[in-house]
């Protein structure tokens, strides 16, 4: 492939920017360039993918490799949310079937490699320093970016692709802002291996006064325990003792058979944001923002892998149109990303609404607000 002047610029390899990669360049022969900030994945939150992407993936053509990786499947979730019993969702209930229990790790590493061996090209460890638009009607954009060894390198694109996740680096440098409906932080810890439990095939949800518990064992066997509270609510000081405190009282600890005296190992980093929103304006001329990028879910809905794949595979027909002249191709697919807001909003509301145990605490007293409106 022409490295200098592809077809699409990516700027981001997480899970929509790969998916998007392997879609454009196998399914529709373009010529790809992935430019990622990342030497290699890391460690994140957001493991389980629902069986509802299973025709996702086999859409995308990757189907048959991703059930070569031997991902456990999930059996379904419990959830302590409205009262103090747990009360348990059967998978095989869904009509979509069970979903898996990723190692993010690598499935993010193999989606790269797949778009790789599509012949996109991929270049980490870059760092981008500016967009603008050019005179040249064929290669409209032009994009300037260090290398991993520090070299000045500039590349020029037919069509660019925000695909940054929440930061939406190229939105915002085209002027689009974040528009968000909460201000949800995110503290996480992994706790070793244990005894087993009937609980460790299904994820856990846990409301607490001033926020919520997320629980997951992970292909490895560690168990993951996340606590989910706005930033201004969140664990100040010595907050890793609080956070440990705060685990040690839930349901989720006592389910996972978490051994108390054990020292979790949180990964780096250990607290990060996590809010819902969306980016102000998500396509324009020439360009389109994908996944986290275009709009970003509360964790507990588990929607942010399923969006990352469901986007890919609307954008990469929408952009193959568009560069084969089609105006309204782009157009189409915004107004699909406005749909599933929409959708997303009143099943947020409703969610949030179930749980009424502390209605005077500032957490659920802002949700209740937000889901009656």
């Amino acid at each position: 492939m022409r490295l200098s002047k592809p077809d699409v610029a990516i700027v981001g390899a997480g899970p929509a920017g790969a998916a998007l990669a392997v879609s454009l360049a196998v399914a529709h022969r373009l010529d790809v360039l992935v430019l990622e900030r990342e030497a290699a994945p890391r460690f994140r939150i957001g493991e389980t993918l629902p069986g509802a992407a299973g025709p996702l993936l086999r859409d995308l053509g990757l189907l048959p490799g991703f059930c070569a990786r031997g991902y456990p499947r999930s059996l379904g979730r419990a959830s302590i949310w409205g009262s103090g019993e747990l009360v348990r969702a059967d998978s095989f209930a869904d009509p979509q079937g069970p979903g898996w229990r990723l190692d993010r790790r690598d499935f993010e590493a193999w989606l790269v490699a797949e778009a790789q061996r599509g012949d996109a090209a991929v270049v980490r460890s870059c760092r981008l320093t500016a967009v603008w638009r050019t005179d040249n009607s064929s290669h409209p954009w032009s994009i300037a970016f260090f290398s991993a060894q520090g070299d000045p390198q500039t590349v020029e694109g037919r069509f660019l692709v925000d695909a940054t996740g929440s930061r939406a680096a190229i939105a915002r440098r085209l002027g689009a802002t974040a528009v968000r409906i909460d201000r949800l932080v995110c503290c996480y810890a992994l706790h070793p291996a244990g005894p087993s439990s009937d609980l460790d095939r299904f994820s856990i949800v846990e409301a607490a006064p001033n926020g919520g518990f997320y629980g997951a064992c992970l292909p490895s066997g560690a168990r993951l325990v996340a606590y989910h509270t706005d930033s201004d609510l969140a664990l100040k000081g010595s907050w890793r003792r609080e956070f440990a405190d705060l685990v040690a009282g839930t349901v989720i600890a006592r389910a996972f058979r978490m051994d108390q005296a054990a020292r979790p190992s949180p990964p780096v980093p250990a607290r990060v944001a996590l809010w819902s929103g969306y980016s102000s304006a998500c396509t324009g001329d020439g360009w389109a923002a994908v996944g986290d990028a275009a709009c970003c879910f509360d964790p507990l809905s588990s929607q942010g892998l399923f969006n990352a794949l469901y986007g890919a595979l609307q954008l990469a027909p929408a952009i193959a149109a568009g560069l084969a002249g089609d105006r309204r191709a782009i157009g189409d697919y915004a107004g699909r990303l406005g749909s599933i807001w929409a959708a997303y909003r009143r099943h947020y509301g409703a969610y949030y609404r179930l749980e009424r145990r502390w209605p005077n605490r500032a957490f659920w007293r802002r949700r209740h607000r937000s889901a009656d409106d």
